[in-house]
């Protein structure tokens, strides 16, 4: 287990991430959401060493 990423209370979308180094391979992931009103969002990304950040495809999650 790790320090979660949260962005808990009423606000509209923005960031919040935390830095977790990652062997190559499959990894356990818990995402819980919450929302209340305004917009809905919610994006989930990764980074590579000396790559831009992106968005994670449905077809790397598996359940």
């Amino acid at each position: 287990d790790t320090d979660p990423v949260l962005n808990n209370g009423i606000h509209g979308m923005r960031e919040e991430g935390r830095y977790y180094p990652l062997a190559k391979g499959f990894h356990r992931i818990r995402i819980e959401y919450f929302q209340q009103e305004g917009g809905i969002g919610l994006e989930f990304r990764v980074e590579s060493p000396g790559k831009p950040a992106v968005t994670v495809p449905a077809d790397w999650l598996y359940h």
